[in-house]
């Protein structure tokens, strides 16, 4: 399992807006269609089991590169127990 988060330029506020990253989360959407077992948390949040989804996680991890687009990588040895606020979320 590996957590990945697209980081839009934190240190140059208007590079997180510009037509790059806007860019790069257009071509995500229209290149890199989700399966039921990935699941996007946010625009740049991926959570991708490597048993099935290592070639979108290369696909992600390529296009990342190509937009010049910081990233992390978590991995995890299980999918996470998420807590919710408020419980009823």
């Amino acid at each position: 399992m590996a957590l990945v988060i697209a980081e839009p330029h934190k240190n140059e506020p208007v590079l997180a807006v510009s037509r790059e990253w806007q860019s790069f989360l257009l071509n995500t959407n229209q290149n890199l269609p989700l399966d039921e077992k990935i699941e996007r948390i946010a625009a740049n949040c991926w959570l991708i089991p490597l048993d099935s989804g290592l070639h979108y996680f290369a696909a992600l991890i390529q296009l990342l590169k190509r937009f010049d687009v910081p990233v992390r990588v978590l991995f995890l040895d299980d999918a996470p127990i998420w807590s919710k606020c408020p419980p009823s979320a």
